[in-house]
């Protein structure tokens, strides 16, 4: 567990929450059958919804094919983008989020803001950012991704092709789509949840933004139980607009 920041640096990793570093392991590589790899990736383009306060996604010419005349015969063109951290397809540092809290660490809106520093720790928000960015736990530090993982397709277990707006998932929909879909969640298990809801996204339905549905606190505490070291979703948040009020619904899957 790292329970402090330090500078990144190139080629050095070192475990991330509950990520290890990984290992190319003869058991890793035994859950490889077909070898095909599928791209968890979405199409960037100018206007795809992102969550409210974060920068719109842009692309613009910087310069075109013949612009740059000294070096002709030759020639190049490039494009500058803007966009948020949290555009489409992405992972969350675990700095991400932070809760304000009193002096004895519990939710206080007028208290200082805390993020987590390992378990029981936490450190003033304040002081680990600067106009660089976060300087604690930021996602420089993560090391690369090679585990097992399974796919939990909730809304195909409810017979639907999206959820309800603002559903919550709960824990008898875990268990239900685990025994339908005869999976099983082991230590170290990175669990990605089918919601339905990118289909708002592709047709730029503010539900998607809005009306997010996705992990309850008792489901996502569930999964953590099982095993899960790592969660995604398709949605903007994994857990539900209506559990967005729990901060440590949001650490699980880092802590």
């Amino acid at each position: 567990m790292s329970d402090s920041s330090t500078e990144a640096q190139a080629g050095k990793l070192a475990p991330y929450g509950a990520l290890p570093v990984p290992r190319l392991t003869p058991e890793l590589v035994s859950l490889v059958k077909t070898g095909t790899v599928h791209s968890l990736a979405v199409i960037y383009r100018e206007g795809i919804l992102v969550p409210g306060p974060m920068a719109p996604y842009t692309l613009n010419t910087r310069f075109r094919h013949g612009d740059i005349k000294e070096i002709a015969p030759a020639s190049a063109a490039a494009e500058a983008i803007t966009m948020s951290c949290h555009t489409g397809t992405h992972i969350d540092a675990i700095c991400h989020i932070g809760e304000a809290q009193n002096q004895n660490g519990d939710p206080d809106p007028s208290g200082e803001v805390r993020l987590y520093a390992g378990p029981g720790k936490t450190v003033a928000a304040a002081d680990q950012v600067d106009l660089h960015g976060q300087k604690h736990l930021s996602i420089a530090e993560m090391p690369p991704i090679l585990q097992r993982g399974i796919l939990l397709d909730i809304a195909g277990n409810l017979g639907v092709s999206v959820l309800p707006d603002h559903y919550q998932i709960t824990v008898d929909d875990v268990e239900s789509t685990l025994r339908k879909q005869k999976t099983e969640i082991r230590p170290q298990t990175a669990v990605l949840i089918r919601t339905g809801f990118y289909q708002h996204l592709a047709a730029d339905n503010l539900a998607c933004r809005d009306a997010i549905a996705g992990l309850s606190l008792d489901a996502a505490k569930t999964l953590h139980r099982y095993g899960m070291n790592l969660v995604g979703a398709d949605n903007m948040r994994r857990r539900s607009c209506a559990a967005v009020g729990s901060f440590r619904a949001s650490l699980l899957p880092c802590a």
